[in-house]
């Protein structure tokens, strides 16, 4: 019984763990990232300055600089979102296969996939991993969703 539950475990760290990918550590080389915030089902013990409850789970808006090292504290991390300037549009869409568009409000939605994101929702009977919303004052990309607001 301890060997299931160690390998259930090992699973589970896998599997979060695989958040940790190219694609994210791909944007942020981008530069021009204004904000990072990252989707958790659980509240974490670490310190961050800008925790918010929402709904069953929780936002941690963290620093830019540090994005790749406070994932690593954090636990049950589903997804994030990151704010770019509006200038790096071009070069974020050249990294997705747009499966949908749509206007909301005045802001331009698109809904795509991309390789090297695990988390994923189905739009239209098709997978989509990422969804990149482009604002008056800058693009926004959320995976699978964006969760926060634009």
């Amino acid at each position: 019984m301890k060997k299931f539950f160690t390998v259930v475990f090992l699973c589970f760290v896998c599997f979060a763990a695989s958040f940790n990918n190219i694609f994210f550590t791909k944007l942020l080389a981008f530069g021009g990232c204004e904000e990072v915030s990252f989707y958790c089902s659980q509240k974490n013990q670490t310190e961050f300055a800008n925790e918010i409850k929402n709904g069953e789970g929780y936002i941690y808006s963290v620093d830019v600089s540090d994005a790749k090292s406070d994932y690593s504290k954090l636990l049950g991390c589903y997804g994030f979102s990151a704010k770019f300037d509006i200038l790096l549009f071009d070069k974020i869409m050249d990294t997705m296969q747009v499966v949908k568009t749509e206007t909301l409000e005045g802001v331009q939605n698109f809904y795509g996939y991309v390789n090297g994101l695990t988390m994923f929702d189905f739009m239209d009977n098709k997978k989509v991993n990422i969804q990149v919303a482009l604002t008056s004052n800058g693009v926004i990309v959320g995976s699978p969703l964006i969760l926060g607001s634009y």
